[in-house]
């Protein structure tokens, strides 16, 4: 009978742990010796895990390389677990962290169809406030979470959002597919996006993504705010504060969240204004 670690987990199930999330990260798949070298694994216990591993298709071999991948199961186990989260309730408690470190409300958007519908609030208690509302639906193309959306959405709804015809909200609202192509290429490269008074003048706003499993962005956080020099100067605060909660959220939903913001924003932000 196997001893229980401190933690309560059989040794087993210990190196099956280790074993899966090693393989998470080798994008081309890793072989026995390989995973035996860098995970410190006798041969002979990893092979009969991995051989166990792959007869329930939680990996699979690739024989002609002679690599082991992820198996089916975990996709079936992964779609499995995103149907049962909350997304809103998973989210809340660290929307709440940001809003009160900041006293600005922060918001989680979803995808709606071809638009984004404000799933979840945290709002901040300040008298004077920019409010949204809980199911708030607006377009794909306008927005700093909504841009966020657009810029990994898959390729048919980025291509239906081009085609569209887009309603000029403001002066700098973007509706030319060029424009949309390089804020979603910097945004793809930054991990942020900037909303410069495209949705309603005078308000601005930055946002990030958060990512679930299979690294697809299932939603985004965002942070409005009036175009003033004092509420521009806390950019870098913000966006620090939406990455740390957007990873932990990502997290929680089985994402692995890719961005650090350890530069600079003031030339990024100034790529976004120029863009309209």
């Amino acid at each position: 009978m196997e001893k229980k670690s401190s933690s309560g987990s059989s040794p087993a199930v210990m190196r099956i742990d280790k074993i899966l999330t090693f393989l998470a990260s080798q994008s081309e798949g890793s072989s026995l010796s390989t995973i035996c070298k860098t995970l410190g694994l006798p041969r002979s216990s990893a092979s009969r895990l991995v051989d166990g591993l792959a007869a329930h298709d939680y990996i699979t071999l690739l024989e002609s390389r002679k690599v082991y991948v992820l198996g089916s199961k975990i996709s079936v186990l992964s779609t499995a677990m995103q149907k049962q989260l909350d997304l809103g309730s998973i989210a809340a408690p660290f929307m709440w962290n940001v809003c009160r470190a900041l006293d600005e409300t922060v918001k989680l958007n979803i995808v709606h169809e071809s638009q984004t519908l404000v799933k979840s609030v945290a709002e901040s208690e300040r008298d004077f406030r920019i409010h949204v509302s809980e199911g708030t639906i607006t377009p794909l193309y306008c927005g700093a979470a909504n841009k966020i959306l657009l810029t990994f959405a898959p390729q048919e709804t980025q291509q239906m959002v081009f085609a569209m015809k887009k309603e000029q909200f403001t002066p700098t609202t973007l509706i030319k597919q060029e424009q949309l192509v390089l804020a979603m290429d910097k945004i793809r490269k930054v991990g942020f996006g900037f909303d410069n008074r495209e949705y309603v003048d005078g308000v601005c706003a930055v946002g990030v993504p958060v990512f679930s499993a299979n690294d697809t962005v299932s939603s985004a956080l965002s942070i409005a705010f009036i175009d003033t020099p004092a509420n521009q100067a806390k950019n870098k605060e913000r966006i620090e504060l939406l990455m740390e909660a957007a990873r932990e959220i990502s997290k929680k939903m089985g994402g692995v969240y890719p961005y650090t913001l350890n530069r600079e924003i003031e030339h990024d932000i100034d790529y976004f204004r120029n863009i309209g």
